[in-house]
C-alpha cells in the first residue's frame, strides 16, 4: 500500500527548500525553487510544473504518463530491507513506465484515455496492450525519497516474516526538447507492439 509519507517527502521536497529559496502565498501555493514545483495545498496536494503539468500526489501518480508542454514525467515505488535497494527498485519502476508509456504513446496513442488533465492511462489495465521495447531515453531520476517501515516488509530473505524495512518513490522525467516522440519512434526496438 502506498505510504503517505512518501507522498508527501515528494511534496514536502518544495516546502522543506530554505525561506530564502521559496515564497508562500496567500492562495495556498508553496513556491517551489527556481525550475522547481509549486505545491497547491488541498486533498490531494499536487505539484504544479508549469506548463499545464500538475500532478495530484496520491496513489494515481502511478501506472500514469504526465504529460506538460515542456516534459513527461512517470513515478515509481518500491519496498526492500535496504534503503539503496529500494531506491533502485523504485529508478526501475519509474524508468520501465516512462518508457512502456512513451512506447504506446509514440506507436499506438488509441490505447491510452486521458487521466486528470494532464495525465495518460492505458485504456485497459492490461499491460499486454501498451507496446513493448526498448528505447534510450535522456531523462534522470528525479524528487527521489524514502521513509522507514517497520515490520511489513516480506521476502524471501525474510522467511515470510515480516520486517523493518524502507518505502522508495521517485520519479522519472524526460524533457521534450531531448526527445520528440517522433525520435522514440526512430530509435525503438520493439518486442511487441
Amino acid at each position: 500500500m502506498l505510504r503517505r509519507q512518501a507522498l508527501w517527502g515528494l511534496a514536502g521536497a518544495v516546502i522543506a527548500l530554505p525561506a530564502a529559496a521559496r515564497q508562500r502565498s496567500e492562495d495556498g501555493i508553496a513556491k517551489g525553487r527556481r525550475g522547481g514545483p509549486n505545491m497547491i495545498k488541498g486533498e490531494p496536494p499536487r505539484l504544479d510544473f508549469g506548463g499545464g503539468l500538475v500532478i495530484p500526489m496520491n496513489a494515481s501518480i502511478f501506472r500514469t504518463l504526465w504529460e506538460g508542454e515542456d516534459r513527461w514525467v512517470t513515478y515509481g515505488r518500491a519496498v526492500s530491507r535496504l534503503e539503496v535497494k529500494a531506491m533502485q527498485q523504485a529508478e526501475i519502476a519509474a524508468t520501465g513506465t516512462m518508457k512502456l508509456m512513451l512506447l504506446t504513446q509514440a506507436f499506438a496513442p488509441e490505447r491510452l484515455v486521458r487521466f486528470e488533465s494532464c495525465g495518460w492511462r492505458n485504456r485497459t489495465n492490461d499491460a499486454k496492450d501498451l507496446v513493448l521495447g526498448e528505447v534510450a531515453l535522456p531523462g534522470k531520476p528525479v524528487m527521489p525519497t524514502t521513509d522507514r517501515i517497520t515490520g511489513s516488509v516480506t521476502d524471501g530473505d525474510t522467511g515470510g516474516g515480516g520486517e523493518d524495512g524502507w518505502h522508495a518513490v521517485t520519479g522519472y522525467m524526460v524533457m521534450k526538447k531531448d526527445v520528440t516522440l517522433a525520435e522514440v519512434r526512430a530509435r525503438a526496438q520493439l518486442l511487441k507492439s
